[in-house]
């Protein structure tokens, strides 16, 4: 029985398929290999030692032979990570998803203040509310619908990287790249072949010896030249260095194409915009919900705030009622946006800020109006409360 754990080797023929689900990486030869496991894509491409090295669980050989290395244990790979985020694992925020949060944390805590202090006031007044109408008016005040879509966000950004063929370990991959404003592609531009061979690394001054091999190999393993593989044979026989897969940090490529990188930013500034439209909608659209529940909750004792009451809802039960459900709906209305993302075109921050201002501020503003007094049109008609 072969074993699962890292570092085993294991010899693959054709028609052979890795069903553990581990990571591994070609050690010796090259073979055309499909991988059928990932998301469903039937992706057929020639996998050999270097940076087109990387292989998964669900792998069948097509034709030639390889060996392959365990680098990871079972339920440790990128899939399982990526799994984990969809089922709520906890992970680590990114640093604006922590800026996100300490502003919608402050919104909460100042709402509920709010309307704390406001039971006292409406007792002076002779207008004690009851815990139903308080408690609905801090649900609508409340961000409760960014604070619900985040996780469709960042599910929907790692998403788009499956379809792209790229697997990101977590959403902080994805956000992070969308911070990225200058992206540097370099070719040489070099048509020769030589079969040049690296045979002893020379440190200049007091550099250390260990250090530059670490450096060359480093440098190499992305190499796929007979130069390049020189070099990373030479650190790991005579400096002792092990070699291992060639993948970021964070993601890896299935097709190592150097140009997702450009894909990769885009969906990254996406996941980033989106989340900030939809904030800017959340936030907005709580101004219907003031016009709609504060009229309605002292409007008995107070006659002029009848002016405010410009959606003309019927009676106060029938306007917190509506506000409550349009505040329930809006949110299941604003999911497949979540997982779509807001379209992305290269501009400058002040044309996207106007943009992100006009659409979803105003549309934040307009659009709980509209929603919440037909709603009320509905709520009405329902004996006892119209």
């Amino acid at each position: 029985m072969w074993t699962s754990l890292p570092d085993a080797l294991r010899k693959l023929t054709p028609r052979h398929q890795l069903r553990n689900p581990v990571m591994f990486v070609v050690w010796v030869g090259s073979a055309l290999v499909t991988m059928l496991a990932i998301a469903d894509l039937a992706s057929t491409s020639r996998r050999s030692r270097g940076d087109r090295s990387a292989v998964t669980g669900g792998t069948t050989v097509l034709s030639d032979r390889i060996v392959v290395r365990i680098t990871s244990k079972p339920g440790e790979t990128f899939v399982d990570r990526m799994i984990a985020l969809v089922e709520g694992a906890a992970r680590q925020k990114t640093p604006n998803e922590i800026a996100l949060t300490i502003l919608l944390s402050t919104l909460t805590i100042i709402f509920l203040l709010a309307v704390l202090a406001l039971q006292p006031m409406a007792g002076y007044s002779g207008a004690l509310q009851s815990v139903v109408v308080l408690t609905a008016l801090l649900v609508c005040l409340i961000p409760t619908t960014i604070g619900t879509l985040l996780s469709a966000i960042g599910i929907a950004g790692m998403d788009r990287l499956v379809q792209r063929n790229v697997l990101a370990e977590s959403g902080r991959a994805v956000e992070a790249a969308g911070d990225v404003d200058t992206l540097l592609l370099d070719k040489t531009g070099t048509i020769t072949y030589g079969n040049r061979q690296g045979t002893e690394l020379i440190p200049l001054g007091s550099s250390d010896v260990q250090a530059l091999a670490e450096a060359a190999r480093l440098s190499s393993l992305a190499d796929e030249t007979p130069e390049g593989r020189s070099i990373v044979t030479l650190c790991a026989e005579r400096y002792g260095l092990s070699t291992h897969a060639t993948q970021p940090g964070n993601m890896v490529d299935l097709d190592s194409d150097p140009t997702k990188l450009i894909d990769i930013v885009e969906i990254g500034k996406q996941l980033l915009i989106t989340r900030g439209a939809l904030t800017t909608f959340s936030i907005a659209n709580d101004l219907a919900k003031y016009f709609a529940i504060l009229p309605a909750m002292f409007v008995a004792i107070h006659p002029q705030l009848d002016a405010l009451n410009i959606m003309r809802l019927a009676t106060p039960t029938s306007a917190i009622l509506s506000a409550v459900i349009f505040n329930a709906l809006i949110i299941v209305a604003l999911i497949p946006l979540a997982l779509r993302g807001v379209r992305y075109h290269p501009t400058t921050a002040a044309s996207l800020l106007r943009r992100n201002l006009l659409i979803y501020g105003l549309g934040g503003i307009v659009t709980p109006f509209i929603g919440i007094w037909l709603i009320d049109l509905l709520i009405r008609l329902i004996p006892g409360i119209g």
